[in-house]
């Protein structure tokens, strides 16, 4: 595509990097499966016996590594330089989506790893990219709720937030809170 500055794409060549772990209890191996971030932290808690908060979104990938599981794992991506975009990838499809003007570009990644063919348009890829379009729509949402709630929730002094917490209704409440202003004006 012509760029030589890391940010400004969701294409596979910004935003797809290895991933190298080492750990005693880990087999030597190379998976070829797609894996996400959001899954780094469940992974990294389950090797030292501890268990994830429920709250977490991502999930272990020990046992992708262990060879007891090969489930596709849908990866969502955003960025945010100049107009927010956002897109879904899976081991077989990827769909770019700009809010913001409506555009929609949809990748067969078996057919096409280098995203070159936008099937947007295309009668035979329409189910599929209108399927795609709802799941990611579906993460926007959900996203834009959870900060939401995280961004309201910062602004309550620590122990209602703390009591929100106990009650269900904001997760992760108390380390997002903040001290009430002093009223001295700075």
């Amino acid at each position: 595509r012509g760029l030589t500055v890391h940010g400004y794409s969701l294409h596979d060549e910004n935003v797809r990097v290895p991933l190298i772990m080492l750990h005693a209890s880990l087999p030597a191996t190379r998976i070829a499966q797609q894996v996400r971030t959001i899954d780094l932290a469940p992974t990294i808690v389950e090797l030292l016996g501890v268990e994830a908060p429920e709250r977490w979104i991502g999930e272990s990938l020990l046992p992708l590594l262990r060879g007891e599981s090969s489930a596709d794992r849908i990866a969502f991506s955003e960025h945010n330089l100049g107009k927010r975009r956002y897109s879904l990838r899976s081991s077989d499809e990827k769909l770019v989506s700009n809010p913001y003007t409506g555009a929609e570009r949809y990748f067969d990644m078996r057919l096409d790893p280098g995203e070159m063919w936008n099937l947007v348009g295309d009668t035979e890829s329409s189910e599929r990219v209108t399927r795609a379009s709802a799941e990611l729509e579906s993460w926007r949402r959900a996203t834009r709720a959870r900060a939401a709630v995280r961004k309201k929730v910062s602004t309550l002094a620590p122990a209602l937030a703390r009591q929100l917490e106990l009650l269900g209704y904001a997760e992760g409440a108390e380390e997002q809170a903040v001290e009430p202003e002093s009223g001295d004006g700075h």
